[in-house]
C-alpha cells in the first residue's frame, strides 16, 4: 500500500467484512510503499514488521486476523 512517509497507524478492524487500517498522516509528505501482512492466529509473524491490531471475521467472528506492516 502507498501512504505518506509521515504516517502513524491507529488501528486495524473489520469494516463490513473488509480489513481496514486507519492512520494519521501528513498529506503533503511524499508517498512510500508499505507491505501489509494479514496473519491468522498460529501463523508465524513477519520479521521486522510492526503490529497494528487484531480483528475478527466470518460468521460469529471465528476467523481471527492480526495485521502487521513493514
Amino acid at each position: 500500500m502507498e501512504v505518506p512517509s509521515e504516517w502513524r497507524p491507529l488501528s486495524f478492524a473489520n469494516q463490513t467484512g473488509t480489513p481496514v487500517i486507519w492512520f494519521e498522516a501528513e498529506p503533503t509528505a511524499p508517498l512510500v510503499q508499505k507491505v501489509v501482512f494479514l496473519v491468522f492466529t498460529g501463523e508465524p509473524v513477519p520479521e521486522n514488521a510492526k503490529y497494528i491490531g487484531t480483528a475478527t471475521f466470518g460468521a460469529n467472528g471465528f476467523i481471527v486476523v492480526h495485521c502487521y506492516v513493514r
